[in-house]
């Protein structure tokens, strides 16, 4: 099932865009990520949303990069969700998992966007993506361009009628 999502339906939005930023040393924070084949969060994609109450579902949205390191790079990427303040995160089930499957010589940096629509709810919760490769040969860098270092992540999330 897909959605239209019109902007004047849109009653709230929630955003982290993640810059490079410098600690406390000077250093640039560096968003690359190497997935593993233990799944780990994502790195940028948490956000925290509590629903307009005229809302009628929620829509989650996550922007990355990622450059594979094989030519034949899977990886699997989970959504999870906490009610609790991020004491305990809980699996949204197999509505909210995908799976990225590329068998490609040429290797390039490849953008993306996932889009998870969600049941509306009340009160405030948190959403994060987890990710694992499937195998030790298929890791990728994620939030990486290789001509051109990091990729900031972008996460939303909104409540729309």
């Amino acid at each position: 099932m897909s959605y239209k999502i019109y902007k004047d339906t849109i009653l709230k939005i929630d955003k982290k865009t993640w810059d490079l930023t410098a600690d406390a040393g000077g250093t640039l924070n560096n968003w690359r990520q190497t997935t593993g084949t233990t799944y780990t969060d994502v790195n940028g994609s948490i956000v925290t949303h509590t629903p307009h109450e005229l809302a009628t579902k929620v829509v989650y949205e996550f922007e990355w990069a990622h450059d594979p390191r094989e030519n034949n790079g899977i990886y699997f990427m989970e959504l999870y969700e906490t009610t609790d303040g991020g004491s305990s995160w809980n699996s949204m089930g197999n509505n909210y998992r995908f799976t990225y499957y590329e068998n490609d010589d040429v290797k390039l940096m490849h953008h993306n966007k996932i889009r998870f629509v969600l049941p509306i709810y009340t009160g405030t919760r948190s959403y994060k993506l987890l990710v694992r490769a499937s195998s030790n040969s298929s890791e990728q860098y994620l939030h990486d361009q290789p001509s051109q270092g990091d990729f900031n992540p972008s996460a939303f999330i909104f409540s729309v009628l």
